[in-house]
């Protein structure tokens, strides 16, 4: 049971500000309607009876000038008269209609609500006269609205205990203005609270006393969630997840009564509720929810809610193993492999030769679960401008892209997840040795067309090499000759000329003549030779083009 203890309606102090404001304390809470009704203002009855031509017999018996004047003409004396005849009958009125009201049953409404603008008044529907000095307690509204009891729990008002409180609903059809409540349970008092301005069919929570039969005990927790989603680009590991907060509240009823607690737990910016997945209530800046706390029993309820993370990291580098940590609770290590480069394509340019190479490279990522819960990582690999993920036979995906996997990875454990990708290359090459071009020829990437172009550019080039090596033994030859022609002049110069060593030396000197004129012939003959090969093999070359 809830109400005023004074019978001036469910809402507002009857007695408003005391005998200063009369019934203005009592109605003027109430939306102002009989705002200031006090038989000792001067100047007549204010508010809704400022029309009234009653006007107040206490006023100031002094005049303007402030003399005291006592004598009234007989006009006056009869207007008085008269005035104090209607006063009374319209006294009689209203005791009439105040007598013939049954206590025992209730006070009924002598008002009615009407709104004006955006504010709202009541209206006595009974015009009341009231005695010098006296006071009256007019019931403004009498209906029974709608409350239920309720245990009010929110960690930052008090911290221990939960606050008894009502939900209530103005069902009443009217707007009911802020006042004081005095709650009673059975016949016995409560409590008391106060209730702010209330529309029809809104709902109020309010709390009259602390509930030291409940106790609540709450502890916090936080842990990374199961999802983690990660990417690495330039050698720096972008994390994102979401990071679990969990809010647990043990409340424990010591009374003999059933309780209904309804839990007051705080909105914070950033955060998605997660578990309940909704609230009974929520307001500006909190959730509600609704525990229901059996007799003597303890309850534990949780609220977990969860808030997203990123975080940047830069991989630690060991030769081609890049290492690092996701988060706390996962590690992450990638290790890249790249195999010998494959000739798959070659073809003749203008004499140069021309190799397309394959270039394969392997990604694998290592996931460590050190947590004893399982993970599901969602991992982005990035694919490298030029480059072509392998996936599925027969299928390829071409970056600049990014493509994005789950690897699911038990608690406690590693899972690993491989990639290969792959490039083409087209490399000029210079000039080969002959052992180069002729493994070359026996790749299956030749084709008959270059195979073919590839021999007969050999043939010539093995030509002009001998030709060229023959150039060369003849130029040997000749500086062997040369040399020793000039050992045997200073022999010729120092050795008497009539000695038979001279002789000797003449003789040779001679014979060495005829060879060397007969090499230096075939040297001629030979440096002729090459540089009709090479002017054959250039032509050749300079329009040799063959894919």
């Amino acid at each position: 049971m809830f109400g005023t203890p004074f019978g001036g309606g469910m809402f507002g102090n009857p007695l408003g500000a005391g005998m200063q404001g009369g019934l203005g304390g009592g109605l003027g809470g109430l939306g102002g309607g009989l705002q200031g009704l006090n038989p000792y203002q001067a100047g007549g009855v204010p508010g809704n009876f400022a029309g009234n031509p009653v006007q107040n017999r206490y006023a100031n018996p002094f005049g303007a000038s402030g003399q005291f004047n006592a004598k009234l003409t007989y006009e006056q004396l009869q207007e008085r008269r008269q005035r104090q005849k209607q006063q009374q009958d319209e006294a009689r009125k209203v005791g009439q209609a105040l007598g013939g009201l049954n206590f025992k049953e209730g006070i009924a409404s002598v008002a009615s609500a009407e709104e004006v603008g955006d504010y709202f008044q009541y209206v006595l529907d009974q015009k009341i006269s009231l005695p010098r000095q006296q006071s009256a307690m007019l019931p403004i509204l009498n209906r029974a609205i709608e409350g239920s009891k309720v245990s009010i729990y929110n960690a930052a008002v008090q911290p221990k205990y939960p606050l008894l409180g009502l939900r209530l609903k103005n069902t009443s059809g009217q707007p009911l203005t802020q006042g004081p409540i005095t709650v009673y349970e059975g016949h016995s008092y409560a409590g008391d609270t106060r209730v702010l301005d209330l529309q029809p069919n809104e709902q109020r929570l309010l709390s009259y006393a602390l509930d030291q039969a409940t106790e609540v005990l709450t502890t916090d927790s936080e842990a990374p969630g199961p999802e983690l989603q990660f990417k690495i680009g330039d050698d720096v590991l972008t994390s994102s997840y979401k990071v679990r907060h969990t809010r647990s509240y043990v409340i424990r009823n010591r009374s003999s009564h059933d309780r209904k607690l309804l839990v007051e737990h705080a909105v914070t910016t950033g955060w998605d509720l997660l578990e309940p997945q909704q609230p009974a209530e929520k307001a500006r800046d909190v959730y509600r929810f609704e525990v229901d706390v059996p007799a003597g029993k303890t309850v534990t309820f949780s609220v977990v809610e969860q808030e997203s993370t990123e975080t940047s990291l830069k991989l630690a580098q060991a030769g081609t193993t890049w290492t690092g940590a996701a988060r706390p609770d996962v590690q992450v290590k990638v290790l890249r492999k790249s195999a010998e480069p494959t000739v798959v394509g070659m073809r003749l340019d203008k004499g140069a030769l021309v190799l397309r190479k394959q270039v394969q490279e392997s990604t694998s990522y290592f996931v460590q679960n050190l947590a004893d819960q399982p993970r599901r990582c969602t991992i982005d690999h990035v694919i490298r401008p030029g480059w072509q993920l392998l996936l599925e036979p027969e299928q390829t995906k071409a970056g600049p892209a990014v493509h994005r996997f789950v690897l699911n990875v038990a608690a406690a454990s590693t899972a690993v997840k491989e990639f290969v990708e792959q490039r083409v290359t087209t490399e000029r090459m210079p000039p080969l040795p002959d052992d180069q071009l002729t493994r070359l020829l026996t790749l299956p990437a030749a084709s008959a067309e270059v195979r073919g172009a590839l021999t007969k550019t050999l043939g010539m080039m093995r030509k002009l090499n001998e030709t060229r090596a023959r150039q060369h033994e003849l130029e040997g030859q000749l500086r062997v000759l040369n040399d020793d022609q000039g050992r045997m002049r200073q022999n010729l110069n120092i050795v008497p000329q009539a000695s038979d060593h001279y002789k000797k030396f003449l003789e040779k000197f001679v014979a060495q003549e005829t060879e060397i004129e007969q090499l230096q012939k075939q040297l001629r003959q030979v440096q002729a030779e090459v540089q009709q090969q090479q002017r054959q093999y250039d032509a050749f070359v300079a329009t040799l083009t063959v894919d």
